[in-house]
């Protein structure tokens, strides 16, 4: 997950969303979020292993 690059980069306001790369299901996913819910996004994404 990173800063605002990558093919959808030009519609994202770089300011405010940030886009997180993810990889899932043999499958690659641009999300866009917002700047202050990416560490909410990262633990729903990436959960505790228990």
């Amino acid at each position: 997950m990173g800063p605002d690059t990558g093919p959808g980069s030009l519609a994202v306001d770089g300011a405010v969303f940030r886009l997180l790369s993810v990889a899932a299901a043999d499958r690659y996913w641009e999300l866009a979020v917002p700047a202050v819910d990416v560490p909410l996004v990262r633990a729903a994404l990436h959960p505790p292993r228990a």
